[in-house]
C-alpha cells in the first residue's frame, strides 16, 4: 500500500473547505470549472467518452494541447474516469486545476474524502486534513495556531486601495494592531492590498477599524490557541 503524505490543516480552504486531496492526472484539465456546463462535470464527461472510444476503435488515446498532442497513459485516464464517477452526483466540493497535472479537490465530505483515497490512491499526491479536535472549532471562521499571541483576530484585505491614513493610525496604535511591514509600505504607497492582513487586539477594536476601512475588509479570523495534536 502506498504510503500517503498527510498533512494538519489550521484553516478553512478557501473559507469553506476542511479537506483538501491533490492529485497527479495527466488529463486535469477536462475538470477545469470554466468548461462545465453545470457541477455534473459535462465536459469531463464528453471527453472521457471520446478517449473511451477512441480505446474501442483500437486508436491510442492522445490529448491536445495547444497545437501539440500527446499520448494519454492508461492510468490517467482510468484515474480520470474514476475521480468523475465519484464528482458527478457531489455537490458540495470545489475543483481547482493547477499547474502541470495537479489537480485538488476540496470537500467538507469525510465520506468522499475515503472514497477519493480508497479509488485514488495512486496519484494522490498529499492530502490535508484537520486533526479530529479542531475540525468544529475551523468550521468557525478559525484558525489554529501553535502560539499564544496578543492580536487574536486577523483581519484579511480585499484587492482594494485604503487610505494612505490608515498606514498612520496603525503606526500610532501599535498596542491594538500588528500589521507586516510589507502591507504597511503598500498602504503607504497606495497599492491594492489582495494578499495582506493585519492583526487587532479584540472585538472592540475590529469595529473601529471596520468603520476606518470596513469596506477593503474581505473576511476576518479569530486564532485559536492550540498545541500540535498531529505531526505533519
Amino acid at each position: 500500500m502506498k504510503s500517503l503524505k498527510q498533512y494538519e490543516t489550521k484553516k478553512l480552504f478557501f473559507k469553506q473547505y476542511l479537506f483538501k486531496v491533490e492529485l497527479k492526472n495527466q488529463l486535469n484539465i477536462i475538470f477545469r470549472s470554466e468548461n462545465q456546463k453545470s457541477k455534473s462535470l459535462d465536459f469531463a464527461r464528453e471527453q472521457l467518452d471520446s478517449f473511451a472510444s477512441n480505446y474501442r476503435n483500437g486508436q491510442p488515446l492522445v490529448q491536445k494541447v495547444f497545437r501539440t498532442e500527446r499520448e494519454v497513459p492508461m492510468d490517467d485516464y482510468l484515474g480520470a474516469k474514476n475521480l468523475y464517477l465519484l464528482l458527478k452526483d457531489e455537490k458540495e466540493y470545489k475543483i481547482r486545476v493547477e499547474t502541470g497535472a495537479s489537480i485538488s479537490v476540496y470537500t467538507n465530505n469525510d465520506t468522499l474524502l475515503y472514497k477519493l483515497i480508497d479509488k485514488l490512491e495512486n496519484s494522490i499526491h498529499g492530502i490535508w486534513r484537520p486533526a479530529p479536535a479542531v475540525g468544529h472549532i475551523l468550521k468557525e471562521d478559525n484558525i489554529i495556531v501553535n502560539t499564544k499571541t496578543e492580536f487574536p483576530i486577523r483581519v484579511i484585505f480585499k484587492d482594494e486601495k485604503v487610505a494612505p491614513d490608515f498606514a498612520n493610525w496603525l503606526r500610532a496604535n501599535r498596542d491594538k494592531s500588528r500589521i507586516g511591514d510589507k502591507a504597511l509600505q503598500s498602504i503607504d504607497d497606495n497599492l491594492n492590498l489582495g494578499g495582506f492582513y493585519f492583526h487587532v487586539r479584540d472585538e472592540k477594536v475590529l469595529s473601529i477599524v471596520q468603520m476606518l476601512v470596513g469596506h477593503a475588509i474581505r473576511g476576518t479570523y479569530n486564532l485559536v490557541y492550540m498545541p500540535p495534536t498531529i505531526d505533519k
